[in-house]
């Protein structure tokens, strides 16, 4: 049965970080709004990505901090981890959030409405839920905010690994080893989580280093990082098949020498990143241009059907980060309501929140390269920086780099405690098109963040507490 119950200004699909902010951002510029969302609010980030993923990062944070804090004390015993209580403390911060959101939208106006969306028109979308399929109409326009899900290789025995959904949502999975397919981003958090509360952790890397996106020296610092966990690491080898035998799985691979090795361990992730939730969210009759599932829009995020935009994970070109997600679901909202603002949609600030953080913004040395920039590159290793020695944080530096006539930033590095809160002011500064000379301003002594003077003011052979490079 079918029947046409409401219409609304904008109907948003998808209650993650896209959709969600957009429907609030729409509802406070007057618009009517309805959010669609088939199973939780808050998408992947919030219940099975980045807000689980750092609940589990912080309790391995601690629980190295205890270890640290043994030389200070005398015959000190280091307490047993209770996995229960870790997934408790982790489903509490996330149910805590979503309970957050939801309260957001409420106060803001927004109706939403559970069940599964398909998009019929640009003026017209069937919601199936509770047995039943309604039809509502979108005045003005469809946001598709349908985010990712976890891409899992078409390998044999790739059914008995586990997906990062898997393993940060539902009954908990507890192992003492783990082999990770992958050396990204998803893959470095949950290896460094793992490893960090004492379990055996193997990651397999197609490429020649960890983190390939990023800068090399973050690759190897992060390659330090695992090492010091315990962590074993191949890079440039290529996972054949997983088998299972009794309770455990054997990863089979070749490594760079071309050799076949195996690796057996209680459970195996795949985090080889993520595809599209697009399957299914058209009607036979509509085709918008995607690419391998993946929405193509323009600036506007306008997809190919006038009426119909994307946003966040499921637009081709996206990095799949939440604050990309965010940011561009605030500038879709003005947009609709006829306010079109410049912004500097292609800096996004990444973070991996491993111990110490590694955050970077702008171009990598490598594309200025290959770009054929003239550029001046400056690096702070912060073993002299009064609060990473304090913290004992490891390995810890800051790179800069900058158009070597103009002096203005074009990207940024950070492996440090805090990286994720020093990256912002970078971020800034990159937007505004600020030069070495305008960020390198007093910053707080003693602080992690005054190494970025430092940073900074060595791209002019400057810094105070940087020998001088022999001109």
């Amino acid at each position: 049965m079918s029947r046409l119950i409401k219409s609304y200004d904008v109907i948003v699909v998808g209650s993650g970080p896209a959709g969600y902010v957009c429907a609030i951002k729409l509802a406070q510029l007057q618009k009517s709004v309805a959010l669609i969302e088939k199973d939780k609010l808050g998408g992947t980030c919030l219940n099975r990505g980045c807000i689980p993923t750092k609940a589990l990062l912080h309790v391995s944070q601690l629980y190295s901090g205890l270890k640290e804090f043994e030389s200070f004390s005398q015959g000190m015993e280091c307490p047993k981890l209770d996995e229960d209580a870790i997934d408790a403390f982790k489903v509490k911060i996330v149910d805590g959030q979503r309970s957050g959101v939801e309260g957001l939208l409420k106060a803001n106006g927004v109706e939403v409405l559970y069940g599964k969306a398909q998009v019929l028109s640009s003026q017209e979308i069937e919601l199936e839920g509770d047995g039943e399929c309604e039809h509502l109409g979108a005045h003005e326009a469809i946001v598709l905010a349908t985010g990712s899900s976890p891409l899992m290789i078409p390998i044999e025995g790739i059914e008995y690994c586990y997906s990062s959904d898997d393993l940060l949502e539902g009954t908990p999975k507890q192992f003492d080893s783990l082999t990770i397919i992958g050396g990204g981003v998803i893959g470095a958090e949950l290896a460094s989580y793992y490893a960090g509360i004492g379990k055996e952790v193997i990651v397999v890397e197609a490429l020649d280093r960890l983190i390939a996106r990023m800068d090399k020296d973050a690759s190897s610092a992060l390659s330090s990082q695992l090492k010091s966990l315990g962590v074993r690491v191949y890079l440039k080898s290529s996972v054949k098949s997983v088998s299972k035998a009794g309770d455990k799985l054997t990863v089979n691979f070749e490594d760079k020498k071309g050799v076949l090795q195996e690796i057996t361990s209680d459970a195996v992730l795949c985090a080889l990143g993520r595809k599209a939730q697009s399957q299914d969210l058209f009607a036979k009759d509509l085709t918008l241009e995607c690419e391998r599932g993946f929405i193509k829009v323009d600036e506007h995020f306008e997809t190919s059907q006038k009426g119909i935009f994307a946003i966040g994970d499921v637009r081709f070109g996206s990095k799949q980060l939440a604050h990309e997600a965010s940011f561009e679901a605030e500038l879709l909202a003005e947009y609709l309501a006829g306010d079109v603002k410049p912004a500097h949609r292609e800096l996004v600030p990444s973070v991996i929140y491993t111990s110490p953080e590694i955050a970077s913004i702008g171009m990598t040395e490598e594309e200025i390269k290959d770009a054929g920039i003239n550029y001046l590159s400056s690096k702070y290793v912060m073993g002299g920086n009064a609060r990473v020695a304090i913290a004992q944080s490891g390995r810890s530096f800051i790179k800069v780099l900058a158009e070597k006539e103009s002096l203005k930033l074009l990207g940024a590095t950070v492996v440090s405690e805090h990286a994720s809160e020093m990256i912002n002011e970078l971020t800034l500064g990159l937007s505004k098109g600020l030069t070495i000379d305008e960020l390198s301003y007093m910053r707080p002594h003693p602080s992690f963040g005054e190494g970025l003077t430092e940073a900074l003011l060595n791209i002019k052979n400057e810094a105070i507490h940087i020998p001088p490079r022999k001109k």
